[in-house]
């Protein structure tokens, strides 16, 4: 018989490929996962961007041909690598902090990012639920990007405020604002300049809610804390839906072609169906 030699890479690309799929099955065998009774099978962890809390979980057979299971997640695998190895082109990964990138000026022709949805989402702190067995598995390939015992969370760009309140009480050098004379009007002269800007370029939908929402975030995250007249403080979450309904009032004058004041006018009903038709189509 004929022995097949195979180099480094293709040996580290099959350690890959398998540390992946024992990711797969983790997500399905675990403690939060749910019964699905309307399919009669588990649900993975992660049915939104988030852990749940459950009050019980099922157990699932891995050695079953059920969804979640050894040989489930193995044909989906074999599936993605067929698909793949069809395609020509391929992709370049490098980790870099978006702060400090490697390229000389103007040398992509278009950067396209998913937003980080302010803290929603803490993205980082969900990875740990795969990293950890990644680091177990395959860490001692690629040392320079499992060197600490969970991933890293310094610089990830959320608005997580546990982690940018000091031990004072998260007061910095960075100035106070006022949100009646410092805050508000810029925030309504971003998102009208946004609002029009991508709305006359054919940006539609939650596509548009999301990038004047995002925009409109800067006016409030370049003080350290923001005040009302009173000295009461705005909270960030406050903060965020003043920002999402300043944006959906703004939307909502450009498909009524109405002011504002005529679009305070209209009640509440015929708002939210109107911007749930445009934003999700239906």
């Amino acid at each position: 018989m004929k022995k097949v030699g195979y180099g480094e890479e293709s040996l580290k690309g099959v350690s890959i490929y398998l540390a992946s799929l024992i990711n797969r099955i983790g997500e399905y065998l675990n403690s939060v996962c749910r019964w699905d009774n309307s399919q009669t099978r588990v649900v993975g962890a992660f049915g939104r961007q988030a852990i749940p809390m459950v009050w019980d979980f099922p157990e699932l057979n891995p050695f079953s041909q059920a969804v979640g299971s050894l040989s489930s997640m193995t044909r989906l695998g074999f599936k993605a690598i067929a698909n793949l190895s069809e395609v020509s082109n391929y992709g370049s990964v490098t980790r870099v902090s978006a702060t400090k990138l490697p390229y000389p000026d103007n040398f992509f022709d278009a950067i396209i990012t998913d937003p980080p949805y302010y803290d929603n989402v803490p993205y980082a702190d969900l990875s740990d639920f795969f990293y950890v067995w990644l680091k177990r598995s395959i860490g001692h390939l690629y040392p320079e990007h499992f060197s600490g015992e969970l991933t890293p969370k310094k610089k990830e760009i959320v608005a997580d405020a546990k982690r940018h309140r000091s031990e004072e009480g998260g007061q910095t050098s960075r100035l106070s604002g006022s949100y009646e004379n410092d805050v508000y009007p810029q925030l309504e002269e971003i998102v009208k300049e946004r609002v029009n800007t991508l709305f006359a370029e054919g940006i539609t939908g939650a596509d548009l809610v999301i990038a004047c929402v995002g925009a409109g975030l800067k006016a409030f995250t370049q003080f350290e804390k923001v005040e009302y007249a009173n000295g009461e403080e705005v909270t960030s979450e406050k903060f965020l839906h003043i920002v999402e309904g300043l944006v959906l009032e703004t939307i909502l004058e450009k498909l009524f072609g109405i002011p504002k004041k005529g679009v305070s006018a209209v009640d509440a009903t015929t708002r939210f169906y109107v911007l749930w038709r445009y934003t999700y189509g239906r």
